[in-house]
């Protein structure tokens, strides 16, 4: 591996978890107000990974008690981020991922709301109201939840999807299309709006570049718990594509981290250099956005009279804590000498 202290990693995962903790900890015999659930989203899983169990613990049951519907989904009265609309249950995947770090029963529940939403070609549905739209984002976080609870013919049929998705693409260096009918066909008629959910282009502004983190990472996790060596040449060609297409943008973007997972992943499984240099890359990045208090903002996504500075922050830091750490772990540990993932303590069913 490059000559590079990597326990930096780890002291800016451990700063921003001191953050978070110092943020919520008051606030414990509070409620969480019911009109916004993006503050809190990810606070579960980042604070139980960070160490802080019983904390983590505590505001997944506010957050059930606040914020989940009859229906099995995790949502308020106005829901206005747009990504809902291209993977309905985002945001129930990293709750759903806490429940089972922390053992919840409830897990099984959630799951089984989500993996209803897989269509016969194989991908997930964007959300219950676009049955007739599959998209790559929906898929590879449909496909990791699979995983998480073992099951391996949802995850097949969704790796094999993402598979037939990148074979697919007519042109892909000029235009990778993220979305397909339910025909199997893919989706080349893009809305004049919010292209961005529908394609990808080389130069384009806020490009969706954690789909192919996603992606990657779903794929590398497949291949070893499905024991297919070809989706892991698979994870290697989204992770190549990436590489090639994006160049040092893919790695300096505040939407880089899943692909520094990703290819802390391909790293551990494989023990190529490339691949802990670009999670290395992409964790040296995003320590270089950390705040002095630990925490993240990235005022390029505040938009004023709409986002507000709490939201924003809670939001980047809980997703930059997990990054942070799961990149240093994946690379603390030389590849093969642990089973994949056990540090974590769930066996091989956490997928960070």
């Amino acid at each position: 591996m490059q000559a590079y202290n990597i326990e930096a990693i780890e002291r800016a995962a451990l700063s921003g978890g001191s953050w978070l903790i110092q943020t919520m900890y008051p606030k414990r015999d509070l409620d969480i107000p019911s009109q916004d659930l993006q503050p809190y989203y990810k606070l579960p899983l980042a604070l139980c990974i960070a160490g802080y169990r019983d904390t983590s613990a505590h505001y997944l049951a506010l957050i059930r008690k606040t914020f989940y519907d009859q229906a099995g989904h995790f949502s308020e009265p106005m829901q206005k981020m747009p990504y809902l609309s291209n993977c309905y249950f985002y945001r129930d995947s990293w709750l759903l991922l806490a429940t089972i770090l922390l053992r919840r029963s409830s897990g099984k529940e959630i799951a089984n709301r989500i993996l209803d939403l897989q269509v016969q070609n194989g991908g997930f549905s964007c959300s219950p109201d676009e049955v007739g739209r599959q998209g790559l984002l929906a898929t590879a976080v449909g496909g990791l939840i699979a995983l998480s609870i073992g099951s391996h013919t949802h995850a097949t049929r969704a790796a094999d999807f993402i598979i037939d998705s990148f074979q697919m693409q007519p042109h892909p260096e000029k235009a990778f299309y993220l979305n397909r009918h339910s025909s199997g066909s893919l989706i080349l008629d893009i809305p004049t709006e919010n292209q961005n959910w529908f394609v990808f282009t080389p130069l384009q502004k806020r490009p969706l570049l954690y789909v192919f983190g996603l992606c990657t990472a779903f794929l590398a996790e497949a291949a070893r718990l499905l024991r297919r060596i070809d989706l892991l040449h698979a994870a290697v060609a989204y992770y190549t594509y990436y590489k090639n297409i994006c160049g040092v943008i893919g790695i300096q973007h505040p939407y880089s981290g899943k692909m520094g997972w990703a290819a802390s992943l391909l790293y551990r499984y494989t023990g190529i250099e490339d691949y802990a240099s670009t999670a290395i890359a992409i964790a040296k990045y995003l320590i270089t956005r950390q705040r002095s208090d630990g925490s993240w903002l990235l005022e390029e996504f505040l938009v004023p009279g709409e986002t507000s500075t709490f939201s924003l922050s809670m939001d980047r830091t809980a997703e930059f804590v997990v990054w942070l750490n799961v990149i240093y772990r994946n690379l603390k540990f030389s590849p093969h000498t642990l089973p994949p993932l056990q540090i974590y303590g769930n066996r091989d069913r956490l997928l960070l």
